[in-house]
């Protein structure tokens, strides 16, 4: 039997399509030579027909391209361009200015550029040689006039900026050059008018608590929607749809930062509904549409920018030594009745016989001191760009690394982008944007919260006990390098117990996120009037959150279940969209007397995630650190999974339209459609209106020549907010743990809310715009009002029902306010230009219709360190209540209660005598007595009893103002900027320091509390109470610290927000050394703050009711940098 013939066929045997010879030297002996031989001729000369056809269809055109003067133009671009404008091939000239070019027909046109000289183009006809002459462009350049006006793409339309008629705020990045910052949110702190942007921690990686005209709904999303190059961006991940990284909190990841401000153009803020109705339901709350930057028509240039910046921390609030705490706890156990027992509480023993305790609790210990250090950025960005009129391109890439001013916290990014459009004929476009980020956040293992994430250390390190070693000292008082972690102590048991440097410094939490977006756009237009378009975008996120807690830091036995202990939690989710637009704009003859665009769109909207976790406890070793790993003790751990999809689809119709370049009209109408909802109600229509009257284009005000635009604008619209969770409308089940006869248990776990709609909310909105003094004062001033009516929140159920509370349309909202921003040039000169810009937003929500089923009340009246909060008709939303604090009983006489008057109030006793009636709290339920050295709080009523009728209202924490302000000074290549940042009119509840002057237990405190009462004042001498004293210590007893305005303070601050000093270097001078421009800067930040706030920072986060809790502060920055090009 024949063996069949193989072939080995090596790359190297193949050239240019035809099998080499040592092939056929391989087979020659072969029966099959023949065949085979015959067989590869035929193969080769098929692959080489197409060639030798495409080659006979070329021809050769050469030529050299000069200037005026005969000098070449070294590497001049010669494209050859069919007659539908396509690029069909390209070549450019040599040293000497020499090229040779293949065009495939000489009837097609030959485009001759280079930087600097006029196009030219030639037809080469019969001509195979060429001489051509390319004119300096510069001698032109006297009679250019500019008559295209500058427009704005808002949701597919691109409209004159001078003819937009909603509310809308836009900056440049050019303006924010210098400003050190992980995120452009960051950086935009008090830049527009009525965008509140609040930090949520001074941590690397925390995000910004942004806000659009307010709140709108109580209970509901307020986050703006981010659009990123036409993109809406997904911003929840995972199967949990209450993890939202638009909210931007600390323990989250924010979405701004996977978009490196190096990367971002500009940044338009659309504020009505008139303007946000055009992305439908998902931008109820305004939208920031950022635009990336992208290639334009010229040589490639690369930019290569570094920056370096020192994080140095604020002072830390002032705590008590070893020795103070001590006295401190001896003195509240007194006042308490008790004695403080050392057998009882060795740490207070300082007993050499027992060196345990002798050596670890002898100590003076400043633990946020020792959570503390200087931080470090540093940030790198290169990215290439040019183009021709047929491709314009930028690639980008950059590398963020920071470490946090607390100790084992920080922020590392790397991200990229690819920005292309490519010019198929003048009928047809094609872009492709593509970005990629990956960062990772180190973050503080909490074991109080319930994520293990919520808070920060620096809250324990304030309250921990001063006379605790961080590191263990042996029985012969040396210190070892282990750390010094009791898992219980007199302050309590872990979780509440750790020690704060070793949980930060061994513990692990680090959160990894990886983002892909890539979007693909065609644009295709058959005749000049008529474009259509289709956009697909796709968001790719995974979210992986790892967290360890070692022995080491905890202090548990070996065998505890938190001991060892891994988790990993895995979010992903997939969200494709889709745009298809046809867009109408005709030419009229006279395009100064009118001008219209229209748009018809159609969007779908799909998103799934899936949500992974796995945790497991007693791995054998802390350098084993993943939950797969198998557990000492077994079984140990638990695994679990979710899954969750939503979709959205919209049409919608826009047009604007302009008569007389005066009078100006916009209009849409817009239906979405919403998966969250039930069949009866997933479908919504939301239309819009808003119009602009340009009176400085009436006939009368030419004359006013110091007039550039006075405008009137006017928008109405109704906006659809969607509820936050998918699958309401479901009646769902759980499993229980256990089974019955054989089956599995399960039990109701939400029910089906098929009535639950949509949340609507109608804008107003009036706008004035003036720009005068040859555009050196742009003013705009608006007045909005803004109703949600259907609010979306919680109601109780009974108890009976065996559900809590469901999720319900309850509420009326309006939200009112006006802004006001100007931007001036006071000076101008050929050397010389000064700016400062302005702005300033006042918005206020109040609740206009309170649904009798929802929950009105929160906290408590009765318990020390809680706040009252309140939903009351007509009342401002953020609301707190409590007691008004009146300082402190200094003797005995000054507990005996008194009428309206003033007097006295006495009561008779058992044997008929008068007694005095002395203040008590929450009599007869609690019935405390007060005694000299308490709390004193405003008896309101006058009725002797602190109690529920003696509650008023503290204040809210939503500002009153907010904006900021800054100058610009400009001369020849010096540039000289500063920011300013503030807000007024906002409460801020000091929680830090409650906790730091309560004196109620064997937490540490301030140095505040060194002037507390300590012995009574004799009657007379009141007056020589220091004005700060402080109740006395008192150890679980007593109501020294109810919520009160004792710890309600004035949160209003005007803060520095930063200084940059920049120089350009002179073209001429770096020419010389082969750059295109270079820029040096020195910026610092958050440099002061003034403010009456006595915590560390007053700018607290809007998301935690305006409760500060010991978060780490903003740090002072000092950066320097560099950009060059090349």
């Amino acid at each position: 039997m024949k063996q069949p013939l193989k072939i080995n066929i090596k790359h190297k045997e193949m050239i240019n399509g035809v099998l080499h010879l040592s092939l056929i030297k391989k087979i020659k002996n072969n029966q099959m030579k023949k065949s085979i031989y015959r067989y590869c001729i035929l193969l080769g000369f098929l692959l080489l027909l197409p060639d030798i056809v495409y080659s006979q269809a070329k021809t050769l055109i050469r030529g050299t391209i000069h200037d005026e003067f005969g000098e070449p133009l070294i590497g001049a671009t010669i494209i050859e361009r069919s007659r539908d404008n396509r690029t069909l091939s390209s070549a450019l000239a040599d040293i000497d200015g020499n090229f040779s070019i293949s065009v495939t027909n000489t009837s097609n046109v030959l485009v001759f550029r280079y930087v600097g000289y006029k196009e030219k183009t030639v037809v080469p006809d019969s001509k195979r040689v060429l001489k051509v002459v390319l004119l300096d462009s510069n001698a032109d350049l006297q009679e250019v006039v500019v008559t295209a006006k500058a427009k704005q793409n808002i949701g597919g339309l691109d409209i004159d900026e001078r003819d937009i008629s909603m509310a809308i705020s836009k900056i440049s990045t050019d303006e924010l050059e210098g400003v050190h910052a992980a995120s452009i949110d960051d950086a935009l702190q008090g830049r527009l008018a009525g965008v509140d942007i609040v930090g949520s921690t001074g941590n690397p990686g925390g995000g910004m608590s942004i806000r659009v005209r307010g709140l709108t709904s109580l209970n509901g999303n307020n986050e703006p929607l981010i659009v990123v190059d036409g993109i809406p961006q997904e911003t929840k991940i995972g199967s949990s749809s209450d993890f939202d990284f638009a909210t931007a909190t600390e323990e989250e990841f924010s979405q701004m930062l996977n978009i490196p401000p190096s990367d971002i153009q500009d940044i338009v803020v659309l504020k009505d509904a008139a303007a946000s109705a055009i992305y439908g339901s998902r931008a109820a709350n305004g939208v920031l549409m950022i635009t990336t930057k992208r290639g334009s028509i010229s040589p490639p240039k690369i930019d290569v920018q570094t920056t370096f910046t020192l994080n140095t921390p604020r002072k830390s609030v002032p705590t008590l030594s070893g020795f103070e705490y001590v006295t401190l706890v001896n003195e509240a156990m007194f006042n308490a009745g008790r004695v403080l027992n050392t057998a009882q509480y060795p740490e207070f023993a300082y007993d050499p016989n027992n060196p345990e305790y002798y050596y670890n609790y002898n100590h003076d210990t400043d633990w946020v001191g020792a959570l503390t250090k200087n931080g470090f950025a540093q940030d790198y960005n290169i990215s290439l760009s040019g183009g021709s009129r047929k491709v314009r391109y930028r690639f980008s890439a950059g590398y963020w690394d920071e470490t946090g001013t607390t100790i084992g916290t920080g922020f590392q990014r790397l991200n990229t982008r690819a920005n292309l459009n490519y010019t198929v004929s003048d009928k047809l476009r094609f872009v492709a944007d593509i970005a990629y980020t990956h960062s990772t956040t180190q973050d503080n293992f909490i074991p109080e919260a319930s994520d293990f994430m919520k808070g920060d250390l620096r809250s324990k390190a304030y309250t921990k006990m001063p006379n605790q070693s961080i590191y263990y000292y042996n029985v012969f008082g040396e210190e070892t390098s282990q750390y010094f972690t009791p898992y219980t102590n007199i302050q309590g048991r872990y979780p509440n117990v750790y020690n704060p440097v070793a949980m930060a410094n061994d513990s692990r939490v680090n959160k990894n996120s990886d983002n892909a977006t890539p979007k693909f756009s065609l644009i295709y237009d058959p005749i000049p009037q008529i474009q259509v378009s289709f956009d697909v975008g796709l968001s790719i996120n995974n979210n992986k959150i790892q967290l360890y807690l070692p022995q080491t830091a905890s202090g548990l036995e070996w065998n505890n279940s938190s001991t060892n202990w891994a988790q990993d939690r895995d979010d992903d989710s997939f969200t494709i969209q889709t745009f298809t637009k046809f867009r109408w704009m005709p030419k009229f003859k006279n395009s100064e007397k009118h001008r219209l665009v229209a748009l018809l769109g159609i969007n779908t909207y799909d998103t799934q995630g899936n949500s992974y976790i796995e945790s497991s406890s007693n791995l054998p070793s802390t350098y084993l650190q993943d939950p797969s790993v198998s557990s000492r003790v077994y079984p140990s751990g638990s695994i679990g999974a979710g899954f969750s999809q939503s979709r959205q689809v919209s049409a919608y119709a826009n047009v604007n339209y302009t008569l007389l370049d005066r009078y100006i009209i916009y209009g849409s109408v817009r239906t979405d459609g919403d998966s969250k909802f039930g069949k009866n109600y997933r479908f919504g229509v939301f239309p819009a209106i808003s119009a602009r009257y340009r009176i400085s284009g009436e006939p009368f005000m030419k004359e006013i020549k110091w007039l550039n635009d006075l405008s009137l604008r006017a928008s109405w619209g109704l906006n659809g907010n969607p509820p936050r969770s998918n699958y309401m409308y479901y009646s769902r089940y759980n499993n229980y743990e256990y089974n019955y006869i054989g089956n599995t248990a399960t039990y109701p776990s939400s029910l089906s809310l098929d009535n639950l709609h949509w949340e609507v909310s109608t804008q107003k909105n009036l706008g004035l715009n003036f720009v005068g003094f040859d555009n050196r004062v742009n003013m705009e001033v608006e007045y909005y009002v803004k109703t949600t009516v259907d609010g979306i929140g919680t109601s109780s159920l009974p108890s009976s029902s065996g559900f809590d509370n469901y999720t319900t349309n309850l509420n009326t909202v309006e939200n009112k306010g006006v802004e006001f921003n100007i931007i001036t040039t006071p000076y101008r000169d050929k050397n010389w230009k000064v700016d400062f810009n302005f702005n300033v937003a006042r918005s206020q929500t109040y609740l206009r219709k309170l649904s009798e089923y929802g929950n009105t009340e929160s906290g408590s009246w009765q318990s020390n360190g809680s706040y009252l909060s309140r939903l009351e008709l007509n009342q401002p939303y953020g609301s707190f209540y409590g007691y008004k604090y009146d300082g402190v009983y200094l003797n005995q006489q000054q507990t005996i209660a008194l009428d309206k008057s003033g007097n006295q109030i006495f009561t008779m006793d058992d044997y008929g005598q008068l007694v005095p009636v002395y203040m008590r709290f929450n009599y007869p339920s609690i019935g405390y007595v007060f005694q000299p050295g308490d709390a004193r709080y405003v008896d309101i009523n006058n009725d002797g009893n602190i109690n529920l009728q003696d509650v008023v209202y503290l204040g809210d924490y939503m500002p009153l103002f907010t904006g900021g302000f800054g100058p610009t000074i400009r001369f020849k290549g010096f540039t000289l900027s500063g920011w300013f940042h503030f807000r007024y009119g906002s409460s801020v509840l000091n929680i830090t320091r409650m906790n730091m002057e309560k004196m109620y237990n064997f937490d540490n405190q301030s140095k505040a509390v060194l002037k507390r009462f300590r012995t009574p004042f004799e009657p007379g001498s009141e007056d020589q109470a220091p004005a700060d004293l402080l109740p006395r210590a008192l150890y679980a007893a007593g109501y020294n610290w109810l919520g009160s305005d004792r710890f309600v303070e004035d949160g209003s601050f005007l803060r520095w927000k930063t200084v940059t000093f920049r120089y350009t270097l002179p073209k001429n001078v770096i020419k010389n050394i082969g750059l295109q421009d270079m820029n040096l800067w020195l910026t610092m930040q958050n440099m002061y703050v003034w403010t009456s706030y006595t915590g560390q920072d007053p700018e607290v986060d809007l998301g935690k009711g305006g409760q500060d809790t010991s978060r780490a502060p903003r740090p002072y920055q000092f950066t320097m940098g560099l950009k060059i090009g090349l």
